[in-house]
């Protein structure tokens, strides 16, 4: 299930991940890695509310989580919470999990944000 969800998101195929991954009843806290594809498929079809939703879960069990919170700024970065974007994407530059990719991009991110 996971593995043919993942390779529907690389070819850009998210309605099809999230036909496999939606409806079922999965425990997130339980199946972090689960809840991690169900946010990524969410975000890439576009569904960002359900997207950051779901990093929201995902921070409560594994707070400073790097990844689950440029995740979830990402996503409040499109839903206009340039507050929520703000503070996620600083505490994910402290969590030191970032790769520098993905640390430059959240430098980038901030100070666009600033600016607004």
């Amino acid at each position: 299930m996971a593995l043919l969800s993942r390779s529907y998101l690389a070819q850009g195929l998210a309605e099809k991940a999230l036909s496999i991954l939606e409806g079922r009843h999965i425990n997130l806290a339980e199946h972090k890695a689960y809840g991690a594809l169900l946010a990524a498929a969410y975000q890439a079809s576009g569904n960002y509310q359900k997207a950051a939703d779901t990093y929201r879960i995902l921070l409560q069990v594994v707070p400073g989580e790097g990844q689950w919170l440029l995740g979830f700024a990402i996503n409040s970065e499109y839903l206009k919470a340039d507050g929520n974007a703000i503070s996620a994407y600083k505490q994910a530059l402290k969590s030191g999990q970032l790769t520098d990719i993905s640390h430059q991009f959240v430098t980038q991110r901030l100070a666009v944000l600033a600016t607004r």
